[in-house]
């Protein structure tokens, strides 16, 4: 997964010339999209395992 609290990232934001609620509007969505990137990807890694485990019951 990608980080998207890089540097550059982060930079971009801060330097924006956005009002400091805009930019931490902007790291607080970003925040909440990583989350819900990572809860997708456990979610697919137990679809993976619930998968084999039936596979292997058969």
């Amino acid at each position: 997964m990608t980080d998207r609290f890089d540097k550059s990232t982060l930079t971009r934001i801060i330097s924006s010339g956005y009002p400091v609620e805009a930019k931490v509007a902007q790291i607080i969505a970003l925040h909440e999209l990583q989350r819900i990137h990572q809860l997708n990807e456990i979610a697919n890694e137990i679809g993976h395992i619930i998968d084999t485990a039936k596979g292997n019951e058969l």
